[in-house]
């Protein structure tokens, strides 16, 4: 039982804080697959994945086809091959 106002302030602000976190994280989520109805005549795909922070997402288009290529540094495979 927590009985002191400003531990009750403080454990308030905290949950909110990370309610607030986790809310923005999946509203970004959710947003990259929502797009405005004025955009509907462009019958585009949209393909969503996710990467490391460090990698470096570089394509190429060759008759009509998106070849992506993505370098990213792995320490995780070094040294095993």
């Amino acid at each position: 039982m927590l009985y002191s106002h400003e531990r009750q302030l403080e454990l308030i602000r905290t949950l909110f804080e990370l309610y607030c976190h986790k809310l923005r994280i999946a509203l970004n989520i959710y947003a990259m697959f929502f797009k405005q109805e004025v955009f509907q005549a462009e019958k585009e795909y949209r393909i969503v994945f996710k990467t490391a922070a460090e990698s470096q997402i570089h394509y190429r288009i060759k008759e009509g086809f998106i070849k992506l290529l993505i370098r990213s540094e792995t320490t995780a495979l070094q040294g095993r091959f």
